[in-house]
């Protein structure tokens, strides 16, 4: 899932988000994913947008590898605290 987003002002005006994407286990290293991100940053491509962001799990070692290897960068941590 995918979608434009409005930014506040000091980012950009708008921005492509990856809401979510998956690959079950038994499809997966077949291409599919890379498949599917091609065609999402075609779309945000063709809608003009510069950026597009995601959340990745920390402990998600799987799709922090597949995002780095498709050019993604850390530039935000997002912190949490379980009371």
């Amino acid at each position: 899932m995918a979608m434009i987003r409005k930014s506040i002002p000091w980012k950009r005006e708008k921005f492509g988000y990856i809401e979510e994407m998956a690959v079950t286990s038994a499809y997966r290293r077949r291409g599919i994913g890379a498949g599917l991100l091609k065609a999402v940053l075609d779309w945000f491509k063709s809608e003009k947008l510069d950026m597009a962001e995601l959340t990745v799990a920390a402990k998600n070692k799987i799709g922090y590898s597949f995002w780095k290897k498709h050019g993604f960068r850390d530039y935000l941590h997002h912190l949490y605290l379980k009371m």
